[in-house]
This record gives C-alpha cells, sequence and structure tokens, in this order.
C-alpha cells in the first residue's frame, strides 16, 4: 500500500540529494577549468532544478515497490518503465542528450543494461541475505 507520508518524505530526501548532486558536480567541473567562462545564471538554476526534481521523482517511483498486490516482476517493470520515461523527458529537455534517433537508441540500451546489471545485484545481494538470516535461524534452533 503506498503510504503518502513515506512518498512526501522519500520526494524531499531525493529533492536534496539532486541538488546536492548538480551543485557537487557544477563545483568539481568549475574547479578542474573545464566550465569556460561565466555560466549563466539561468542555465545554472535550471540544471539545478531539473536535477532536484530528477532526485524527487527517482526516489519517489521507487514508491512502486512497497505495492504488495503486485508481483515483483510487475513491480519492476512498471519501475523501469516508469523510470525512463520520467529520466529521458527530463534529460531531454535539460538538453542531456541529443534529439537524433542513433543516440537515443544507443542511451536507452545504455539505460536497459544498467537497470538489468542493477537488478540482477540486487537480487544476489538479498538472496545472501536471506540465506545470511535462515542461517541464523536455523543455528538458534539447534
Amino acid at each position: 500500500m503506498l503510504n503518502l507520508k513515506s512518498l512526501i518524505k522519500r520526494c524531499v530526501y531525493g529533492l536534496i540529494c539532486g541538488i546536492l548532486l548538480a551543485v557537487a558536480v557544477f563545483f568539481i567541473k568549475a574547479i578542474c577549468n573545464d566550465m569556460e567562462g561565466i555560466i549563466k545564471e539561468s542555465l545554472f538554476v535550471t540544471q539545478i532544478l531539473i536535477c532536484g526534481i530528477m532526485g524527487m521523482g527517482f526516489v519517489g517511483i521507487s514508491q512502486i515497490f512497497s505495492i504488495e498486490s503486485l508481483s515483483i516482476l510487475s513491480k519492476v517493470i512498471i519501475h523501469a518503465i516508469v523510470q525512463a520515461v520520467f529520466y529521458f523527458t527530463l534529460a531531454y529537455f535539460a538538453g542531456w542528450i541529443p534529439s537524433n534517433k542513433s543516440d537515443i537508441i544507443i542511451m536507452l540500451s545504455i539505460y536497459v543494461i544498467t537497470y538489468v546489471g542493477f537488478c540482477i545485484s540486487y537480487k544476489h545481494y538479498w538472496k545472501k541475505k536471506i540465506e545470511e538470516i535462515n542461517s541464523s535461524l536455523s543455528n538458534r534452533r539447534i
């Protein structure tokens, strides 16, 4: 079941993390002299806001996994699709994605490969955790 209070907390946390990450990237790029000249304030503010919205959205979208009536496969598919639509829409308007088709296909491919990699990693992580818990419970019984 979706919990509104938890969703709001997660979204605020995501907003803060997104903004801090964007500021850190700008700061690091400025220190490394990759930024030539002065950055327009409107560009800086726009990028910071988009990163904040993106962080808020990513954390909020993860609430899908708390819906108990859906199977894990349904949750993963819904999460992957909603997250991709959310990210690619914002990234396109932020100017992070070129508008030609071949680059979009490459970026979608990278997204799918990365998402599948994370899913496999989390599956193995939680399988190991469950085995550890079961092992500790069986040791208590003996």
